[in-house]
């Protein structure tokens, strides 16, 4: 049986230079540290749903610009 992964492609670090803005700048802005903020970036965590909601506001984009959603169908 084929099985589907879902899962969420992260686009934050092109938005943030496309934005010309600096990671370091938008952590110290949210209250995270650099790493954290680094591993949503990179995706490998993710923010809470409000954070989520923050980073989007901040980027002046929606949460869909940021995190999008994926199918990966296995063969």
């Amino acid at each position: 049986m084929l099985g589907v992964e879902r899962m969420l492609k992260c686009n934050l670090k092109e938005i943030i230079k496309q934005r010309g803005l600096k990671q370091t700048f938008l952590a110290d802005e949210l209250g995270v540290s650099k790493q954290v903020f680094s591993a949503w970036t990179t995706g490998k965590s993710k923010p809470s749903l409000e954070v989520a909601y923050k980073i989007a506001h901040k980027l002046d984009c929606s949460i869909t610009d940021i995190w999008e959603y994926e199918e990966d169908k296995e063969e």
